[in-house]
């Protein structure tokens, strides 16, 4: 381990964001320890994340590559989010109701604060590999924007760093 990975061990985590794919906010964690990743996604109905919606969690492996530097001249860290499982909750009565009404993954059965295992369920799109970069700067861990690559194979890996930042918990 190299001191990069080193630095990158432990859990981060992100302030309270506005989601750009709607009219949500989320919390963002993920947790780094000796190639095991895990983290969560809470989506959340206010700006000050006190309204949980529903949440996501993840686990799997990670790999630190190579040094890539970015046409601005920043050197990041290639790194390969490997996702095993996926599971999910709906974290009130009414996203519950929502879950159940709608038959998400195949289920009428949801219980609000329940974690499931969503890994293969079709309506949940969670990626196998994903292929990104990371910089860790003053005690903040920048991950790869995906709107300069998707992220979906080595070649299609981010070349700008998102503008959000986790800190280490």
């Amino acid at each position: 381990m190299d001191a990069f990975e080193a630095d990158l061990q432990g859990t981060w985590k992100t302030s309270c964001l506005y989601s750009v794919d709607g009219d949500d906010y989320l919390e963002l964690k993920v947790g780094y320890d000796n190639n095991d990743l895990s983290g969560d996604i809470k989506v959340f109905s206010d700006a000050d994340c006190s309204q949980s919606l529903y949440t996501i969690t993840y686990t799997g492996t990670y790999n630190v590559g190579q040094e890539i530097i970015l046409t601005s001249g920043k050197r990041v860290r290639a790194i390969d989010h490997v996702f095993s499982k996926w599971m999910e909750s709906p974290d009130n009565v009414q996203m519950r109701d929502e879950f159940n009404n709608t038959n998400y993954c195949g289920k009428t059965d949801w219980v609000a604060g329940e974690l499931v295992d969503v890994t293969n369920c079709s309506d949940f799109t969670g990626a196998d590999t994903q292929y990104d970069i990371v910089s860790i700067e003053s005690e903040r861990l920048f991950l790869g924007a995906h709107a300069s690559g998707d992220g979906t194979s080595a070649d299609n890996r981010p070349t700008q760093l998102e503008s959000v930042h986790y800190l280490k918990q």
